[in-house]
């Protein structure tokens, strides 16, 4: 929720949000995943996430939109195996020493 009280959807990212509303959204997305630490950066103006247990190696991810970073939280968690979320076709992403490994994405700035 907002200062306003309203919700904000972490799909529907359009334009620029105040540092309220994104932290809105990091509050959010730490719901949702609570194996991570999420917060907003005012000064980077981008989401952050680090794994709430140290991890080999601890990633720190970071992402301009929250689909983007959540997407980088889903690649981290099916690579170690760990957080228990579902992939979008609702299968569980594997377990830690699956020979599963994410693809590289290819992003545009």
């Amino acid at each position: 929720m907002t200062s306003t009280g309203t919700m904000v959807a972490i799909g529907q990212w359009t334009g620029r949000r105040t540092d309220d509303e994104c932290r809105a959204v990091a509050t959010q997305l730490g719901q949702r995943h609570p194996a991570w630490i999420i917060w907003w950066g005012p000064k980077t103006r981008r989401y952050w996430a680090l794994p709430a247990e140290p991890l080999p190696p601890e990633p720190a991810l970071e992402h301009v939109r929250p689909d983007g970073l959540e997407a980088a939280m889903r690649e981290v968690e099916a690579w170690l195996g760990i957080g228990g979320t579902q992939t979008r076709g609702g299968a569980s992403a594997p377990r830690r020493g699956s020979t599963a490994r994410p693809q590289p994405r290819r992003e545009t700035r």
